[in-house]
C-alpha cells in the first residue's frame, strides 16, 4: 500500500485534493484512511498498482484531456484492476492508447479544418457549416484509419469534396475522377493532406514516410481521326506540360518517344 504522501511525492502532483478530486470521478478507487503513522488525524493509503494509474492520468490531463473524457473510458472495476495487479498483469495502455489516438485525430482535425477554413473563405464559400462538417469527419476513427494507411503505403493524399460528400483519396485519383466527370462539368474541390496526416500521427503511428513514395508518370491518350495516339505527360513548372508522344513499335515492344508538343501549341 501506497500513503497519498507517497504518491504525491513519486507522481509530483502538488496536492492530496488532486487525489481526493479523482477517486471522487471514479479515476481512482477510494483510499483505505488509517491513523497518520505521527499520531496526527488520518492519511490515506491506495493499492500500489494505482501509482502507475495516477501518473498516466496527470500526462493525459496534461495533454488536455478532460476527467469527464477519462472517466467514461477507463475501468472503475478496482477488484478486476487488483486481480491483474496481483497476477502481474496490470496495465493501462489499451486505454491510453485510445485516449492517445483520439488526442491525435483532433490534432489531425485542427490542422485540416485550419487549412481548407481560409481557402473556403477565399473562395466565397460560407465556411462555418463546412468546416463543422469538416471536423467531424476528421475525428472519425474511419477517416483516421484511412488517411494513415494511405501515407503509410507512400500515396500522397488528398482531402476531396464534391459538393456533396468529403473523401480521402491518392491524387491519382483525382484526375481520372474529373476526367470522367467532364462531359457534366462537376467541380471538384482538391487539398493534398499528406504533411497533415504525417504531423498528426507520427506520435502514434511509428515510421510513416516524410514524403509520398507513389509519384504519378502520367500518360494520355488523344483521338486523332480514325486513330488513338499515346502521349506522356511532363511537367513543366507548376502549372505547365509538355506532350511527349510515344510511337508503338512491333508487339512485344515498349512504346518509344518520337517528339514533343508544348501545351498551347
Amino acid at each position: 500500500m501506497l500513503s497519498s504522501h507517497e504518491i504525491l511525492k513519486r507522481t509530483g502532483i502538488k496536492n492530496a485534493k488532486t487525489l481526493t478530486r479523482w477517486h471522487q470521478r471514479g479515476l481512482i478507487p477510494p483510499p483505505e484512511v488509517k491513523l497518520h503513522p505521527g499520531g496526527r488525524g488520518k492519511i490515506g493509503y491506495w493499492p500500489d498498482w494505482v501509482l502507475e494509474r495516477c501518473i498516466r492520468i496527470k500526462q493525459l490531463v496534461k495533454q488536455g484531456h478532460s476527467l469527464d473524457k477519462l472517466a467514461a473510458t477507463l475501468s472503475n472495476d478496482w477488484a478486476e484492476e487488483e486481480r491483474k495487479a496481483k497476477r502481474g498483469g496490470y496495465r493501462f495502455k489499451d486505454a491510453a492508447a485510445d485516449l492517445d489516438h483520439l488526442a491525435c485525430r483532433r490534432n489531425f482535425a485542427m490542422l485540416v479544418t485550419d487549412k481548407i477554413g481560409p481557402m473556403l473563405s477565399k473562395l466565397g464559400v460560407p465556411s462555418k457549416r463546412i468546416v463543422r462538417w469538416l471536423d467531424e469527419l476528421a475525428l472519425r476513427e474511419q477517416t483516421a484509419e484511412k488517411a494513415i494507411s494511405l501515407v503509410r503505403d507512400g500515396y500522397n493524399a488528398l482531402l476531396v469534396f464534391d459538393g456533396d460528400a468529403w473523401d480521402i483519396v491518392p491524387d491519382i485519383v483525382v484526375g481520372l475522377a474529373l476526367g470522367h466527370r467532364a462531359e457534366q462539368a462537376i467541380p471538384l474541390l482538391a487539398v493534398p493532406i499528406f504533411a497533415e496526416v504525417v504531423t498528426a500521427f507520427s506520435p502514434i503511428e511509428y515510421g510513416l514516410p516524410t514524403a509520398p513514395t507513389i509519384t504519378l508518370v502520367p500518360s494520355v491518350m488523344k483521338t486523332v481521326a480514325d486513330r488513338v495516339e499515346e502521349y506522356d505527360v511532363l511537367q513543366v513548372g507548376v502549372l505547365d506540360f509538355e506532350l511527349s508522344k510515344l510511337e508503338t513499335t512491333s508487339a512485344g515492344e515498349p512504346a518509344k518517344k518520337t517528339s514533343s508538343t508544348r501545351q498551347g501549341e
